[in-house]
């Protein structure tokens, strides 16, 4: 599946996410995300019930805001200040504990864009979480040559 897919289908998630009801996206914000397919709201977003969708189900669940730009997880971050001592953690935890600890992070509420929250959540893995940090790491530079 390329990127260019997978970003429609992250667009129209998030619709149907937003079309559910406040009971529904409760149900879904409460299970873990191993047992989001055990939830009924979990197939009115329309989404295979595959490990990498329900990652991304649960990120979009604990996302409280979405910014409108184009700026990588990674840019984000260093744009919020994260301490690169907790992006560090992220990336050197294994699963699930790295996912745990990026939404700590999330919790801050960044301005991440859904697509490119969505995009890093759906192809999670080693490659995704060095390119996070070399995003924040050159963000970071860019900051500091202003």
């Amino acid at each position: 599946m390329s990127p260019q897919d997978i970003g429609e289908q992250l667009q129209t998630l998030k619709q149907q996410y937003e079309k559910l009801t406040p009971g529904q996206k409760a149900d879904l914000r409460r299970v873990p995300r191993q047992e989001l397919d055990m939830v009924p709201a979990f197939y009115r977003l329309q989404v295979p019930p595959s490990d990498q969708w329900k990652r991304v189900v649960h990120f979009l669940t604990q996302l409280k805001s979405s910014a409108e730009n184009d700026d990588s997880l990674g840019t984000a971050l260093a744009k919020a200040k994260i301490h690169e001592r907790r992006l560090f953690q992220m990336a050197r935890s294994e699963s699930p504990a790295d996912l745990d600890a990026l939404r700590r992070l999330l919790q801050q509420e960044p301005p991440v864009s859904w697509q490119a929250l969505g995009k890093a959540i759906f192809f999670w893995g080693d490659r995704q979480k060095r390119s996070i940090l070399k995003d924040f790491f050159l963000a970071q530079t860019q900051e500091n040559s202003k």
